[in-house]
C-alpha cells in the first residue's frame, strides 16, 4: 500500500485502488517474495523476506505519518541517500521521527503504535477500527476545552 494508490472521491469517500501485486492472503500464512514500493515496506520483510497483514498496518502507519509530515518517514532530505541499502537500513535502525504536538496524542501515539519494529506490537485492523470513534470523540473535548 501507498499513497499513490488511495483515491478521494468527490463526496470524501476513501477507496483503494490498483492492486497490481495484490493477492488474497491466508490469514494463518505470510506472503513472501515482491511486496511493494520500499518506502512502506516493513522492518520484517528485510529481515525474512516475509510480511503478513501486519506488513499493511506498518504501510498505512507510514502513509499516515507521509500526511503529518509532509514527506516520506525514511526518506533522506539528501535525495543520493535513498539508495535501496541507505533506505533499508534506515527502516530497520531508526524510529519514525516525532509527529508534530499540534496533533492530537491519539493519533500521534496511533501511528507510532502502527509503526512499531515488532509486527506483533503493532495493533490490528479490528483494533484500530474500533478506536477511532472513541479517539476522535475524546479528540474533540480536548479540542472545545483548549
Amino acid at each position: 500500500m501507498k499513497p499513490e494508490n488511495i483515491f478521494l472521491l468527490e463526496d470524501g469517500q476513501l477507496k483503494i485502488g490498483d492492486f497490481g501485486t495484490a493477492r488474497v492472503l491466508d490469514p494463518e500464512k505470510q506472503r513472501k517474495g515482491n511486496a511493494g514500493t520500499m518506502f512502506y515496506l516493513p522492518p520484517e520483510y528485510f529481515m525474512n523476506g516475509r510480511a503478513d497483514f501486519a506488513a499493511d498496518i506498518w504501510a498505512v502507519g507510514c502513509i499516515l505519518c507521509e500526511v503529518v509530515k509532509g514527506r516520506k518517514v525514511f526518506e533522506d532530505e539528501d535525495k543520493a541517500k535513498n539508495s535501496p541499502p541507505s533506505l533499508k537500513s534506515r527502516i530497520l535502525t531508526q524510529h519514525p521521527p516525532p509527529l508534530p504536538a499540534h496533533y492530537s496524542r491519539h493519533l500521534r501515539n496511533t501511528i507510532h503504535r502502527m509503526m512499531r519494529k515488532n509486527p506483533k506490537e503493532r495493533p490490528c485492523a479490528r483494533d484500530l477500527a474500533e478506536n477511532v470513534l472513541r479517539y476522535l470523540v475524546e479528540d474533540r473535548e480536548e479540542l472545545e476545552e483548549f
